[in-house]
């Protein structure tokens, strides 16, 4: 879980210096087909804030669990 979080933190640090050398302007297409076309800063934060709500989600099990 250490290495998975560090991982995550590494990613977030390589979006913030990519907003500083504006990725925000170019569009990529998603994986999903040419109908969603994202910024690419979206797309890079996008699989960021997928894992931070599942992190949000195990804190909640572990506490309704009482751990």
């Amino acid at each position: 879980m250490d290495e998975f979080e560090k991982m995550l933190r590494g990613m977030l640090q390589l979006l913030n210096e990519a907003k500083e050398k504006g990725i925000e302007g170019e569009k990529i297409t998603s994986t999903l087909g040419p109908i969603l076309r994202f910024k690419a800063g979206d797309a890079f934060a996008f699989p960021i804030a997928h894992q931070e709500r599942h992190w949000l989600q195990i804190e909640r099990t572990l506490k309704e669990l009482g751990q």
